[in-house]
């Protein structure tokens, strides 16, 4: 039998990984996938359907609103929501709103034996429906189709005693059809809880029916096993008549262990963290609320330990997420073996622990478990039997009712003091003090300012030269913004850039950087000043945009620049989190004409495995492999390798943060193709970069000689001959 499925996905990705679960299982599927409201409807009315899949939330487009088309036409098709994550209430909404069953993607093998489950029960459900009809002509019909179908079935007399049982009622129960036959169903139904005991006859959506006529569903009983155990259950009760009188009633059951252990497992999901098992933020806030309250009522301390793990980032980019998730894990069960049985560690996120310590009789009890938890981690962990990871963490300390008086301020509060420990080094621990309010206060008012700086036209462009090694001569310029604050002046990009990767403002900025650097590179072109690269930098955010590739094609088409000037600049990390999805993307920027170049080379995977994979065109060394040269060996070696490397690649390579001429110097003796730097050029204003431009071709260092000992752009530009022509093609 070919099974017709309907999907309703956004994700070509989720779509395919669905569909090979199912085939896996054996289904034969006629299959089709719609994205909207409008597609979904005309689906379903121009096609009937075997079952529907539905993701829980698409853009613009849910599956409550589905199942509200569902309804609406009256379908008894099987309809089985899907989804990545989701909370218990959300589920139980969906289930209540029609919807047969839900499933975790992350569980597909559960999705083959609820879809042969849903369509078993509308085989019982059509069956049920023609038997109440055709049975009241001929009984016998109904003890065939009983008989046949895949769910248990039970024949009652008025009296309630079975007269007929399936072979399907007996495998489920462990009872013979011999031991059922003539037995009341009544001392097989139990409440709904198990240990409510069986219900009285006048209790039981059986005997009413078998009284009064009509059908009954049950959502939910226990019926009990041979063996004394007791299987959950849904079941339908219909009432057989003759001559217009109830004489029998037909029970079909199924048995929804499999259900529950899914709700069971939604419910740990809400309230525990997946990786981890440990409590999650909504059990912690639970936990804090009620300790406080306990603590209000019988004077105890109660004291809460934040935990951040010390440069987990550079394990998650040189080893890669999965062992930086068996680290989490581990060091999860390390902290463990610290905590009392009445104290709570839960997973914050990320990389983050809080540990709530009750009924302490003086808050400093909290440093002694603070001092043992920075011993506990001094040890190495032994990771997927191959890595020795050493890591720290810093720790921030908060006591009730000292440092906060409600959970939400508690927690606030070790969130800074954790921080305060991580800029004091890191691998210590800070208790929280009035003061860290004012620096928080300081990052909430920056924040503010920042919100507003695009829309006022504070940010500009500074640009730094990138110079040829073999003969000094211009190539190129990278795009630094720079943020002239109409009060404070111009504040340092170390103090906002961090701020805008967090807040997301990084994507609104980069698009303005991207669009204004295009811009002025053009107009430098129709100038005829010679130079051929503009570098910008794409933000880890910005490159995980889906329309990544569709944003920088428009601003090219906008502004005019030909793709061939441009080049972008990604970091090894920021490539590594998108998996297989960053080559796509990559190889779309390339397919638009533009350059691509791996910024900060050498501090992230630096995998040969890794390069040869990415359509990169060229490797920046990043400056701390420079800024040593020639005092360091390693460095040398280092640097010499990554330019090695890059040549026997046919890779371009740039040296950044090039401050001296022995540093030069060594660049040259490895014929390392360019550099930016000191050396040559700080980051200069527009005016300051034309005025080095219309100078190229003669002597650079003239020109940054005035600019060294203070000259304005408009003296720069008279000690300039007429330009040059264009050397770009």
């Amino acid at each position: 039998m070919t099974l017709k499925v309907l999907m309703i996905e956004d994700s070509p990705d989720d779509e395919a990984l669905v569909r090979h679960a199912l085939e896996e299982n054996g289904f034969d599927m006629l299959w089709e996938r719609v994205e909207s409201r409008a597609q979904l409807e005309e689906a379903l009315l121009r096609e009937t359907w075997d079952v529907v899949l539905s993701d829980y939330n698409l853009p613009g487009f849910d599956a409550m609103e589905a199942l509200s088309v569902y309804r609406r036409l009256g379908l008894d098709t099987p309809f089985i929501v899907l989804s990545g994550t989701v909370s218990e209430a959300a589920a139980v909404k969906v289930l209540k709103a029609g919807a047969h069953d839900f499933v975790v993607k992350s569980s597909l093998s559960r999705l083959a034996p609820a879809i042969e489950r849903e369509l078993r029960e509308v085989a019982v459900r059509a069956a049920c429906s023609q038997a109440e009809k055709a049975l009241c002509r001929q009984q016998e019909l109904l003890v065939e189709i009983a008989a046949a179908i895949g769910e248990g079935v039970f024949v009652l007399d008025q009296a309630g005693n079975t007269i007929f049982v399936n072979p399907e009622a007996s495998r489920l129960l462990g009872w013979s059809p011999e031991d059922l036959i003539g037995r009341s169903l009544h001392s097989l139904v139990h409440a709904k809880q198990p240990d409510g005991g069986m219900l009285h006859e006048d209790q039981c959506p059986i005997w009413r029916v078998l009284a009064q006529g009509g059908n009954h569903r049950a959502d939910e009983d226990w019926f009990t096993r041979k063996d004394g155990t007791l299987v959950p259950v849904t079941y339908v009760v219909s009432s057989l008549y003759e001559a217009g009188a109830v004489k029998a009633a037909v029970v079909a059951f199924q048995d929804v262990s499999e259900r529950k252990k899914t709700q069971e497992r939604l419910v740990y999901l809400a309230h525990y963290d997946q990786l981890t098992d440990l409590p999650n933020r909504a059990l912690l806030q639970a936990r804090l609320e009620h300790a406080l309250e306990q603590a209000k009522r019988h004077g105890h301390q109660v004291a809460m330990l934040y935990l951040g793990l010390d440069r987990f980032k550079n394990i998650n980019d040189s080893l890669g997420h999965l062992v930086g998730d068996e680290l989490l894990v581990a060091v999860s069960r390390r902290l463990g073996t610290r905590v009392r049985k009445e104290d709570t560690l839960s997973r914050w996120g990320g990389d983050e622990f809080i540990i709530l310590l009750e009924h302490l009789e003086y808050p400093l009890e909290a440093l002694n478990v603070a001092q043992d938890i920075l011993q506990l981690l001094s040890e190495p962990f032994q990771i997927a039997n191959t890595y020795e990871v050493f890591i720290s963490a810093s720790i921030g300390i908060t006591a009730f009712p000292a440092d906060g008086a409600d959970a939400t301020q508690l927690i606030r509060n070790a969130d800074a003091a954790m921080h305060k420990a991580k800029k004091s080094g890191r691998n210590t621990y800070s208790f929280y003090t009035a003061e860290m309010d004012g620096t928080a206060n300081q990052r909430l008012e920056l924040e503010g300012k920042l919100r507003y700086a695009l829309e006022r036209e504070e940010f500009i462009l500074h640009y730094q030269p990138l110079v040829s090694v073999e003969d000094e001569r211009i190539i190129g310029v990278e795009a630094l913004v720079r943020w002239l604050h109409p009060v404070e002046g111009m504040i340092a990009p170390q103090r906002f850039i961090p701020l805008t990767e967090e807040t997301g403002l990084i994507v609104p900025l980069g698009e303005w950087v991207l669009r204004t650097a295009c811009t002025q590179f053009k107009s430098w072109l129709d100038q005829g000043l010679p130079i051929q690269t503009l570098a910008v930098n794409l933000s880890s955010r910005q490159f995980q945009q889906r329309d990544l590739v569709q944003r920088v094609r428009a601003i090219l088409a906008e502004t005019g620049l030909p793709a061939c000037h441009l080049e972008l600049e990604i970091t090894e990390s920021a490539i590594m989190e998108q998996g297989g999805l960053a080559i796509e993307t990559m190889h779309a920027l390339k397919a638009l004409g533009i350059a691509l170049s791996i910024d900060d080379f050498g501090t992230g995977y630096s995998s040969l495995a890794y390069l040869k994979r990415f359509p990169v065109d060229k490797l920046k060394i990043d400056r701390s492999f420079i800024n040593d040269i020639p005092h360091d060996q390693n460095d040398m070696e280092i640097t010499a390798t990554i330019v090695a490397m890059a040549r026997n690649l046919h890779l371009k390579v740039l040296a950044e943060g090039v401050e001296t001429t022995e540093q030069l110097t060594f660049l040259r003796e490895q014929h390392c193709g360019a550099y930016q730097g000191y050396l040559f050029s700080k980051p200069l204003a527009e005016a300051e970069l034309v005025a080095l431009l219309k100078r190229q071709g003669v002597s650079n260092h003239t020109v940054l000689e005035g600019i060294a000992v203070g000259c304005h752009a408009d003296e720069l530009y008279h000690m300039i001959p007429e330009p040059v022509s264009c050397l770009c093609s």
